[in-house]
């Protein structure tokens, strides 16, 4: 099984779509950069003493607020995120490539292989971004630790892990990294996981993008906006109240279905269209 993963990660790493994908995450980054970063550096002076100056921690795009930028970048990236390896089980199935491998390799090793890649690749393409973003901001601005006193930095007391992020913000950002590499990940698992119910490849690739958008809207018409994808996924938590325990719900939803899918399709007799 180990072996295959590694067949399908450089089948998902080494190709044009990953590269594009990247590229579209971090030309959406970098732009940010140029709108938001850029034109503040000329009151960046290190003589004035009056007022606290401008931080990473307050204009790079994880945290910045009142900007166009993040508010694209997270509701866009599940679409930019499954064209590496979304669509690949739903390829396999309609070309017959799935006749090939079931002859030489049991259905568990192809389907784990699968998910478990659709998983990283797409964890990759969500995060990669935002860590350039930071690190271009970083070289910039300072990464002065933010004081709550002053006012304009955007998590409150009440937000998720706030004590790390005014004792290390740097520790704060890898983990709301790792927090989108999981939830990404597990999207597109859900493009492989629906793919059953959908006769077009262009569907597929849709999946990830839909279902974030449609549990955006569910939470908003059941009044749960903290849970509203956009606003627990991204780390300057536009909406108080995320809670991790409700976002660990919802991580355990969405592998649940994974793992329902790769059972079902294990026991499916006729894997290929």
């Amino acid at each position: 099984m180990i072996n295959y993963i590694k067949i399908e990660l450089k089948r998902a790493f080494i190709n044009r779509s990953m590269f594009f994908a990247i590229m579209a995450g971090c030309l959406i980054a970098i732009a940010q950069i140029f709108a938001d970063v850029v034109p503040v550096l000329k009151y960046l002076n290190p003589a004035d003493l009056e007022y606290f100056p401008l931080t990473v921690f307050e204009k790079c795009l994880s945290l910045t607020i009142g900007s166009m930028f993040p508010i694209y970048y997270f509701i866009i990236i599940p679409l930019i995120a499954a064209v590496p390896y979304g669509m690949v089980l739903y390829k396999d199935r309609k070309q017959g490539y799935i006749k090939n491998i079931f002859t030489r390799s049991k259905k568990s090793n192809y389907y784990v292989a699968q998910y478990t890649t659709a998983f990283i690749s797409a964890g990759v393409v969500a995060v990669i971004p935002q860590i350039v973003n930071v690190l271009i901001t970083a070289l910039l601005l300072p990464s002065i630790v933010p004081y709550p006193g002053i006012g304009y930095v955007g998590i409150l007391e009440e937000n998720m892990w706030s004590n790390i992020f005014y004792s290390t913000p740097y520790v704060y950002l890898a983990m709301y990294w790792m927090l989108d590499f999981i939830v990404y990940g597990l999207l597109n698992t859900l493009a492989l996981s629906l793919s059953w119910l959908v006769n077009n490849k262009f569907s597929v690739l849709m999946i990830p993008f839909i279902v974030f958008q449609a549990l955006g809207l569910i939470m908003d018409f059941i009044d749960k906006s903290a849970w509203m994808p956009e606003n627990f996924l991204s780390p300057a938590q536009p909406q108080p109240g995320t809670s991790l325990k409700e976002i660990v719900i919802l991580i355990l939803i969405m592998l649940f279905i994974s793992i329902l899918s790769i059972v079902y399709g294990i026991k499916k007799k006729n894997n290929y269209e």
